[in-house]
C-alpha cells in the first residue's frame, strides 16, 4: 500500500478535483495573456525542482538531482539543468515559446496602436468576465 507521498501513487480524486478548480481561472487568464503550454511546463518544471530542492531536505544535505528527478518525476538531466540555473538566475525569456507563439500572442493582446487589447479580446465576450475584470480587464 502505498502513501500520499509516494510519487508513484495517484493524486486522490478529491485533490484533482481542487487542482482543476484552482488552476482553471489561471488557465483562462494565461490564455488572456498569451502564455502557452511549453512556457508553463517549463516554469512547473522549475517550480517543482525548486520546491524539491528547497522544502523536501533531509537533515542539512542538499538533495541530490536523482533524489529530487524521483519526488517530481521531472527527468535527472533536465534537474541538473534548472538546478543550475536557480543558481545563476536569468530572466529572460525560455528558450521553449517559438517566435511563431510571441507572434499570435502579440497579436492577440496588443492592439495596432501598440496598446494592450481588453475590449477586442475572445475572452472578454464571454459570460464570465469577474476575473478578468477583477485584474484589470476593462471588458465591455
Amino acid at each position: 500500500m502505498s502513501s500520499p507521498e509516494t510519487p508513484s501513487a495517484s493524486p486522490s480524486p478529491t485533490l484533482v478535483l481542487a487542482l482543476r478548480r484552482v488552476l482553471r481561472p489561471l488557465v483562462r487568464l494565461m490564455l488572456a495573456r498569451g502564455v502557452t503550454f511549453p512556457f508553463l511546463a517549463e516554469l512547473l518544471k522549475t517550480l517543482f525542482v525548486e520546491v524539491a530542492d528547497a522544502d523536501f531536505r533531509i537533515g542539512n544535505k542538499a538533495s541530490t538531482d536523482s533524489r529530487i528527478n524521483l519526488m517530481t518525476g521531472v527527468h535527472r538531466k533536465d534537474v541538473s539543468r534548472l538546478r543550475q540555473a536557480l543558481q545563476s538566475p536569468d530572466d529572460s525569456v525560455p528558450s521553449v515559446v517559438s517566435l511563431g507563439a510571441q507572434l499570435v500572442a502579440g497579436n492577440t493582446t496588443i492592439s495596432r496602436w501598440g496598446r494592450p487589447s481588453t475590449s477586442s479580446s475572445p475572452f472578454c465576450q464571454r459570460r464570465r468576465r469577474t476575473l478578468l475584470r477583477e485584474l484589470g480587464c476593462q471588458c465591455q
